[in-house]
């Protein structure tokens, strides 16, 4: 009996080491190098030599993420770790991978963004704008479908991650959070944009303003408290001098300026430069003769912190009553704004 037993833990014991989560990568390469990698940030999980453009890899899966298989000195190629198998071909400079679920998907939305990217090339040759401007609109849907056709796994996440949660507010990324599954929803990736979800909701329309107190140019603190109030509508505007759509966006933060300055409009500019010769320039060199205020601690800006910036320009227009009533109000829209708040 007792070896009845021993021999059928050895069994499941042998069952479940050869049913582990693994990613079985099957190489084929028509470049010159002795050995293939997969790399995660620094960290090798596997490697294995090239023989006659030929190799396979096995990457221990722990969660799904995207990893890079190098080779050799030669050329480094996203793919997704995941459970499974998967083909693995790199030829003429362009990798192609199939076989498991994510990485087909990841693939044929790389196919889609390499055939993009030639397109743009040629047009930007040929300096034909309104090609560039339907590529442009081009990536955006593929973006989009490829976000919704993944909004419930890890590429979702990745997306989320990596791009679509800058233009979300609270709601949107909660919204886009709760279509995660189980799994993907555990992952640190994701706790930590839910953790954002609730920064956000700080700075939602009809809550209170989030006092910032900073420095001038002049080294004297002014607190935002000491400008919003009874009559004004303030904007809290976040911006850079090295930050090319903060100055594409100048133009008409200075036209709302000089048409409502005197009705009870101001700017609060609160600036991620990190020299202060870099910001007082872009002042003087502008004429941008409202308040500016700044830490010149880049990224680290307290105040952007508070706010949960993470992209700019971003901006919040505060009501007299000290409520957040707009955000992140883009060209003609602050004017609008302000024509339907103040009147012409």
């Amino acid at each position: 009996m007792r070896k009845l037993i021993f021999a059928l833990s050895a069994a499941l014991l042998l069952a479940s080491c050869s049913g582990k989560s693994e990613l079985v990568i099957n190489g084929k390469t028509d470049q010159e190098v002795d050995m293939a990698y997969v790399m995660s940030g620094r960290d090798t999980l596997a490697s294995a030599p090239v023989q006659a453009g030929a190799f396979t890899l096995t990457v221990p899966v722990d969660q799904h993420e995207l990893v890079y298989l190098v080779e050799g000195d030669k050329s480094r190629s996203a793919i997704v770790c995941e459970k499974g198998k998967i083909k693995y071909e790199m030829s003429e400079g362009f990798a192609t991978v199939s076989g498991a679920k994510l990485n087909d998907s990841y693939m044929k939305y790389r196919a889609a963004q390499k055939d993009l990217t030639d397109q743009y090339m040629k047009a930007y040759e040929a300096e034909d704008q309104e090609l560039i401007d339907s590529l442009y609109e081009q990536a955006e849907q593929i973006e989009k479908t490829f976000y919704e056709e993944n909004a419930s796994n890890y590429l979702g996440l990745y997306m989320l991650r990596s791009s679509l949660q800058y233009g979300m507010d609270a709601d949107e990324l909660e919204a886009a959070l709760a279509k995660l599954d189980n799994e993907t929803a555990e992952y640190d990736d994701a706790k930590s944009l839910a953790e954002r979800v609730e920064l956000l909701k700080k700075t939602a329309i009809g809550n209170d303003y989030i006092e910032i107190n900073l420095p001038d140019r002049d080294g004297n603190p002014i607190a935002l408290s000491s400008v919003v109030g009874e009559g004004k509508y303030v904007l809290v505007d976040f911006w850079a001098s090295w930050c090319g759509p903060c100055m594409r966006e100048l133009p008409y933060l200075l036209e709302a300026y000089a048409a409502y300055k005197d009705k009870g409009f101001e700017i609060y500019g609160v600036s991620l430069d990190s020299t202060k010769d870099a910001w007082t320039k872009a002042i003087d060199d502008n004429n941008m003769s409202w308040i500016h205020v700044s830490d010149i601690k880049y990224w680290q800006c307290e105040a952007a912190k508070e706010y949960g910036v993470n992209s700019i320009p971003s901006n919040w227009l505060v009501g007299p009553d000290g409520k957040f009533v707009a955000s992140n109000l883009r060209g003609e829209g602050l004017i609008e704004k302000l024509a339907e708040l103040i009147g012409e």
